[in-house]
C-alpha cells in the first residue's frame, strides 16, 4: 500500500485519471454492508461489487470524515459531520456529496460510508480523499 506522500507525488507526476489507491472496502447501503473494491482516482471514486459499480466525481465530493463502527445511517449531512469531527481512528470513514440540480431546486446532498480493514488503512483513505478534494490552483 503507498504512503500518502508516495500517492500524492504519483496524482501530481501522472495528471488526471491517475490511480491513488484501491482496497477492499464495504459500503453501507440501504441493502445493508456490501462488500467489494474500492478505488479512488484523481477523479473520481469508484466502489463495484460484480456488476454493480458506484462512481463519485471529485466535482460532487465536498469532504470526508472518520466513522465511528457500527453507525452508518444518518439523518443528514449535518449529523454526520458533526458526530464525526472528534473521531481520530476508525475502520470507517464517509465522504459527503453535494449536485445541484435544475429548476431551482434544493442541491441533492448525500453520505457514504465505508468500512475497510485496519485503521491505519482509514486514516490513509482519509488522507488521501482530503487530499484529492483539496482545490487546485488554476
Amino acid at each position: 500500500m503507498p504512503g500518502v506522500a508516495d500517492a500524492a507525488d504519483a496524482v501530481i507526476a501522472n495528471g488526471v485519471g491517475a490511480l491513488l489507491m484501491r482496497s477492499e472496502a464495504t459500503l453501507y447501503s440501504s441493502q445493508g454492508a456490501l462488500s467489494g473494491l474500492l478505488t479512488l482516482y484523481r477523479d473520481r471514486l469508484e466502489w463495484k461489487r460484480s456488476s454493480n459499480t458506484l462512481t463519485i466525481s471529485m466535482d460532487v465530493l465536498f469532504g470526508a470524515t472518520l466513522s465511528p463502527p457500527n453507525k452508518y445511517k444518518f439523518r443528514s449531512i449535518e449529523a454526520a459531520s458533526v458526530g464525526n469531527l472528534g473521531i481520530t481512528s476508525s475502520t470507517h470513514f464517509t465522504v459527503y456529496t453535494i449536485t445541484a440540480r435544475e429548476n431551482g431546486k434544493r442541491p441533492l446532498c448525500d453520505t457514504w460510508t465505508f468500512m475497510v480493514g485496519s485503521e491505519e488503512e482509514g486514516a490513509t483513505w482519509l488522507s488521501l480523499l482530503r487530499f484529492a478534494i483539496k482545490p487546485k490552483p488554476a
